[in-house]
Formats: C-alpha cells, structure tokens, sequence
C-alpha cells in the first residue's frame, strides 16, 4: 500500500478548494475522512460528484485509537463488549449519541425479522 498523502483540513466549505487541489494532485483511489460523525458523512456526501477518489470512508477517530491518541478501554472490558462505556465515562458529552445505539439496535433486529414496516424489504 503506498499513501499518497496527508492533509490536515476542515469540513468547513472554505477549506473545500484547497483540499480539493490536493486530492487532484495525489490522485487517491481511497480516502479516509476523519471529521468526526456526522460532519464526515456530509462532506463526503456534498463533495462526493467531484472528489478523484473511487471509494471515500469515514473513519472518524479510529486513527486516533491507531496512533495511540486515544486510550482503548481496559483489555477486560473489550473481552465483555463494553469498550463504549469506557468512551462514555472518558467522553462523557457523547451520551446523546449513546441513546441512539438502543434504537439502532431494536430497528436492526426488527428488519432481520421482517418487521421493518418497509414496503421494500430486501430479505
């Protein structure tokens, strides 16, 4: 794998041209946004027609978990599947987003089971 390089912008529309000309001139075939949810899905949505990338991820903070920036929980947390509880008392203004997770769940389980309420299920 040879990275083509790396630009420390913003989703802020202002930033737009000089991130894009730098997309130009590395010509990526995979780009990994780390804006942060939601902001990196946006921006990769908003500028998705015109980026020279085949394929645009959004990685949110998973470099930073990579290079050591942000402490993973304790190996026996992991074990249990609670490491998201370890970023909730770490991170604590993410608590809004963490209610999500239930619903998300309940509507995952339901569509598995046919109860989507969608007239175009895909099972």
């Amino acid at each position: 794998m040879i990275v083509a390089g790396v630009h420390s912008g913003s989703p802020h529309d202002g930033d737009w041209p000089a991130i894009h000309a730098y997309l130009t001139a590395t010509k990526p075939d995979i780009l990994f946004v780390a804006f942060g949810h939601p902001r990196q899905n946006y921006w990769i949505d908003q500028h998705r027609a015109e980026l020279p990338a085949a394929v645009a991820i959004g990685v949110g903070g998973a470099f930073d978990f990579v290079a050591g920036v942000t402490v993973r929980a304790p190996a026996w947390m992991r074990r249990f599947g609670l490491e998201w509880l370890h970023r909730l008392a770490r991170e604590p203004w993410r608590w809004r987003r963490m209610l999500k997770l239930p619903v998300f769940a309940a509507r995952v389980v339901l569509q598995r089971f046919g109860f989507s309420g969608s007239a175009h299920n895909t099972a």
